[in-house]
């Protein structure tokens, strides 16, 4: 399981993700390891994943070849985005075939990919999605978007905010809360450590310790006061509901 969540705020894009790789050793028997998940794409995109290990694997390899004929391409470039697109579905469409080949019969469900790619650009965040079946589509006016088996946790958190009104600090502690909640609420799959990406004018920056650290701090304070704010404000109010009855 893996979720990467990408928001698209005022002055750029957050791209985040947790860190957990969950494997196979035996049947019925899985392990885990920490992996990867987001990747600069040139100098000014980054590129997050979800699926199969084999598959990214091969994504990550195919990406590095495009990258270097589609040199910081433009998201108006249809060229460039039909040759990635087309990438993933001939990955997609290779590992769907050899699937039925040998384990088909077995009703097990073929292994899939889905990316997300993001961009700043002409002053205006970019957040491209290429679904496990090849279908793409532009989501920054919808403000938000994620991948993963963890979307179940993430996406209702995500509809709280209007990320066009807020900076990509302020981007970056929410999609710090989404993910921590999200592995904190996930039996098995995802998580830690977090991994969070920026992007604006000044091209892409991988948060360090010690800004997540910061993050860290500014959550448990975040979390305190909404705490404090339901106790003082919300239970205060509820009782004045019931004396009006």
């Amino acid at each position: 399981m893996t979720l990467v969540v990408a928001l698209a705020c005022k002055d750029g894009v957050v791209l985040a993700s947790e860190s957990q790789a969950t494997f196979s050793i035996a049947p019925n028997v899985y392990a885990r390891r920490e992996a990867i998940k987001i990747k600069p794409l040139g100098n000014d995109k980054l590129w997050g994943a979800s699926g199969a290990e084999a598959l990214v694997q091969k994504v990550e390899q195919d990406f590095s070849i495009l990258e270097e004929l589609h040199v910081n391409f433009s998201f108006s470039d249809t060229s460039a985005l039909t040759a990635f697109r087309d990438t993933h579905t001939q990955i997609a469409g290779d590992a769907i075939r050899r699937h039925s080949q040998t384990l088909g019969q077995l009703n097990a469900p073929p292994p899939t990919v889905s990316l997300i790619i993001v961009g700043y650009e002409n002053s205006q965040p970019k957040i491209w999605l290429i679904a496990e079946n090849s279908i793409d589509m532009f989501c920054e006016q919808q403000g938000c978007q994620a991948i993963g088996g963890g979307i179940a946790f993430a996406v209702p958190m995500l509809g709280q905010y209007t990320f066009s009104e807020y900076g990509i600090e302020a981007g970056s502690l929410i999609a710090y809360k989404v993910l921590t909640e999200s592995i904190a609420v996930s039996a098995f799959g995802i998580g830690g450590p977090i991994n969070i990406w920026t992007i604006n004018e000044n091209g892409p920056h991988q948060l360090n310790e010690s800004e997540l650290d910061r993050l860290a701090g500014a959550y448990e304070w975040w979390t305190r006061t909404a705490e404090e704010d339901f106790k003082i404000k919300v239970v205060k109010r509820l009782k004045s509901f019931s004396a009006a009855q």
